[in-house]
């Protein structure tokens, strides 16, 4: 079972507050904002840029703040995120889990309402935020969800196939719950993140706060407009690292992934249908879409039984 408490976030290690004359508390004369958008950052690289540009164009009718917590940044991403005049706090990389961090990054928020989202995760509009923040109003969510659209021409077969996300531990979570929270786009009620928090997940802490919130019969609205675009890297390296950290986030949650599992994940005819069909019609070029219908059940299930800490 999930406990759904978590304790007060207060510790932030080796942190550094680079140009946040906020810090963690107002001053009094100070009034707080509407809003808070939190992002975790580290190498962003020019999609982050862009990321910058498109918060910087959001025309809303409240207040927000934005603050970044950059782990270890090489490429200048908190630099660029100072001169867009936000608030930057950097922390060592070696103190980063998704967990622990964006706990401590929403403890640093002083919005009622705090929105986060994924350094790769481009607003398509310019009222993105007002349309993650008007369920709170209109609908009383507890928190909000919206999904995120491929980057056009979707290049990735299984992406195309809408077969990413096929195995069994997914489809048992969706039975359970409906769907699968995710901080790439999320948004949520203070109070609602103070009660139930994102606890010590090194990966998949967006499924801790899910699962807490189910405890708690907590509201969430998933917006039908979509109106953010989330590129991933497919390597097979990168997807091996990916597949295996989703494993391991799955027993934060007690999510089992077994052998049986991923031999009938591997052995799955919707898969291997497409799989043909795919090498048929030439759809298929990179060794990743060869390889991913073994790649995924495998090393989801090595993450899952054997991996203790985050691969990176």
């Amino acid at each position: 079972m999930v406990s759904r408490e978590h304790p007060d976030i207060r510790r932030g290690g080796d942190a550094t507050v680079a140009d946040d004359p906020l810090a963690q508390t107002l001053p009094a004369e100070k009034k707080a904002p509407r809003a808070s958008l939190v992002i975790l950052t580290k190498n962003g690289g020019p999609r982050f840029r862009t990321v910058i540009e498109r918060i910087q164009a959001q025309v809303v009718p409240f207040d927000y703040e934005v603050l970044v917590v950059d782990s270890g940044s090489t490429d200048g991403s908190d630099e660029a995120a100072v001169a867009a005049g936000w608030r930057v706090i950097r922390i060592p990389p070696t103190d980063f889990r998704f967990g622990p961090t964006r706990d401590f990054a929403f403890s640093h928020a002083h919005g009622d309402l705090i929105v986060t989202i994924s350094q790769d995760v481009v607003p398509l509009s310019d009222n993105w935020l007002e349309v993650m923040c008007r369920p709170f109003e209109k609908e009383g969510a507890d928190a909000v969800q919206m999904w995120a659209v491929l980057p056009e021409p979707v290049t990735f077969f299984w992406e195309k196939a809408g077969l990413f996300y096929y195995t069994r531990e997914i489809r048992r979570w969706l039975r359970q719950y409906g769907i699968g929270l995710s901080c790439h786009c999320l948004a949520v009620r203070r109070e609602v993140w103070q009660r139930y928090g994102f606890g010590e997940a090194l990966m998949s802490e967006d499924k801790v706060l899910q699962a807490r919130m189910a405890q708690g019969n907590c509201k969430v609205v998933v917006v039908p407009e979509l109106m953010v675009e989330h590129y991933l890297e497919h390597g097979v390296i990168r997807l091996a690292k990916r597949c295996m950290n989703e494993g391991m986030g799955w027993r934060f949650v007690d999510v089992r992934y077994s052998l049986r599992d991923a031999i009938l994940d591997l052995a799955s005819p919707r898969i291997w249908r497409c799989y043909v069909l795919g090498l048929l019609r030439l759809q298929m070029r990179r060794p990743s879409e060869f390889l991913y219908p073994f790649l995924r059940p495998t090393c989801l299930w090595i993450g899952n039984r054997f991996i203790g800490g985050y691969v990176r």
